[in-house]
């Protein structure tokens, strides 16, 4: 697969120049909404020149932002963030987009044709909406405060991002290519892994530790917390794509469709290394069940030129990249030799007893009671239970909270089983969507593997790390969902 190195350069200096605004946006209030100010102009200026831009910046913005507060104003107590204007501005100038092109989001696959077949991935989608707003609506009949309401169901807006992405793609859109959003998702990870490294240096230098450290805290960028007596865990959401992209890049390699190598060891390297500070053990389970599951695939679709070696290769060239990095630069920090304790190997260890694994547990009992009491209609948005947290951060007291864990579960607790139903729909008709372009020649083999994968990893993901009610999981959805191959 080639990629543009022009643009893959440029966007790789926006994603850490974004870092760079952050942080001074962050340690200056002043210059803070000057750069929000200035945000604001900037987004609504390309979106309406050109609103074939919203993809690439939705998707550029999941990957860098995380939870999406590298910037942010404060209105009467609310964080209004870069995420949450991106959203707005996306939406604004979409409206004349979806007046102009609304007849092409339909419910059939073809509306000029005799045959009219469901579109059941529009129907699917359309079913999920409804039961979003049954959620709002059977909490506000709970008598749930408004502000529990929102910032429960709050993410579940991306929902309406779908028509954007649909459409972006039936239009054929010449402006703005598969390999240019290829691109820029790559660069953008490569970017945030990069970041990831920098950040590892800050934390394992004394002197600068604790400024970086409240910066990533206060915009919500990454968890940061020690690991064994010199080890550190740095955690990002949006790691999701950089796991991801472990996988995406290993098919490429097995079926030779990487050019460049040398970057390509380069960036699994740091993708390696970012894996390992995140010290996930839900995205290294999904990254291995998924991949096994697209080999088993591999051997159904009768697919059988493989190049084990030279993804041998690359793989071994970037593990070493990734423990020079830690060991290298530990030692020249601390001048300590990395042990697998500051590797998280209690976490490994101790799966049951572990504090995430533990609460997650403890979590499971109240909110299946929950569902049990309702497993129809839901309880709605804002419901609140209380458990008995393991985590330090809430002090290993019973916890009481509205955001659980165990992804589906929440979905079932607060929208019924119909949400589940109509997500079920829209995932099987995506699988379905990818296996009819391959056999009908317009997808190849390693496209349909790839498109299997990430949809089949961010599924794993979602059971006991809750991503397909968050911005970062639904873009990712709708973008994959969406995908086909340039006409």
């Amino acid at each position: 697969m080639n990629i543009d190195k022009k643009q893959f350069w440029l966007a790789f200096a926006a994603g850490l120049a974004l870092y760079a605004v952050s942080f001074a946006a962050w340690a200056n209030p002043v210059l803070n909404y000057i750069i929000f100010a200035s945000a604001i102009v900037g987004i609504a200026y390309i979106l309406w020149c050109d609103f074939s831009w919203s993809i690439p910046l939705l998707i550029f913005d999941s990957i860098l932002g995380s939870q999406g507060r590298l910037l942010s104003i404060e209105i009467y107590n609310f964080s209004f963030s870069l995420r949450y204007l991106l959203f707005a501005l996306v939406i604004i100038f979409a409206i004349p987009y979806l007046i102009k092109h609304w007849k092409k989001f339909t419910l059939r696959q073809d509306p000029n044709s005799k045959f009219q077949i469901l579109n059941s991935i529009n129907f699917f989608w359309t079913l999920g909406l409804l039961f979003i707003v049954w959620g709002i609506f059977r909490a506000v009949i709970a008598g749930a405060s408004f502000q529990n309401i929102f910032f429960d169901s709050n993410a579940y807006g991306f929902w309406l991002l779908w028509p954007i992405f649909y459409l972006f793609y039936a239009n054929n859109n010449k402006a703005k290519t598969n390999g240019f959003i290829f691109t820029i998702a790559i660069a953008a990870i490569f970017a945030q892994t990069v970041a990831t490294y920098l950040l590892f240096i800050t934390q394992i230098a004394p002197a600068i530790q604790p400024l970086f450290y409240v910066w990533a805290r206060d915009v919500r960028l990454a968890e940061m917390t020690k690991i064994g007596e010199y080890g550190v865990r740095i955690f990002w959401q949006s790691h999701l794509w950089a796991v991801m992209s472990l996988g995406l890049a290993g098919i490429l390699l097995w079926l030779k469709k990487i050019n460049y190598y040398y970057l390509a060891s380069l960036f699994l390297g740091l993708v390696m290394f970012s894996a390992i500070l995140s010290f996930s053990r839900s995205f290294l389970l999904s990254l291995l069940v998924a991949l096994i599951i697209t080999l088993i695939l591999s051997h159904i679709i009768y697919l059988t030129k493989f190049h084990w070696r030279q993804l041998a290769q690359t793989t071994l060239i970037a593990f070493f990249i990734c423990v020079l990095l830690l060991m290298g630069t530990m030692y020249i920090a601390r001048q300590h030799i990395f042990s697998f304790d500051d590797l998280g190997q209690g976490r490994l260890e101790n799966i049951s007893s572990d504090e995430a694994s533990a609460s997650r547990l403890a979590e499971f009992k109240p909110l299946w009671s929950q569902i049990i009491a309702a497993p129809i209609l839901g309880s709605g948005f804002g419901q609140k239970l209380t458990y008995q947290s393991f985590d330090p951060r809430q002090n290993k007291k019973p916890y009481t909270t509205f955001s659980f864990e165990w992804g589906y579960l929440d979905m079932w607790m607060k929208m019924g089983l119909g949400f589940l139903i109509a997500l079920g729909g829209f995932i099987i008709a995506t699988y379905r969507k990818f296996y009819q372009m391959y056999m009908w020649g317009d997808l190849p083999d390693f496209g349909f593997l790839m498109l299997s994968f990430a949809l089949t990893f961010l599924l794993i993901t979602h059971l006991t790390t809750p991503y397909l009610n968050h911005p970062i999981g639904l873009v990712l959805l709708f973008w994959i969902a969406n995908y086909k191959p340039k006409s």
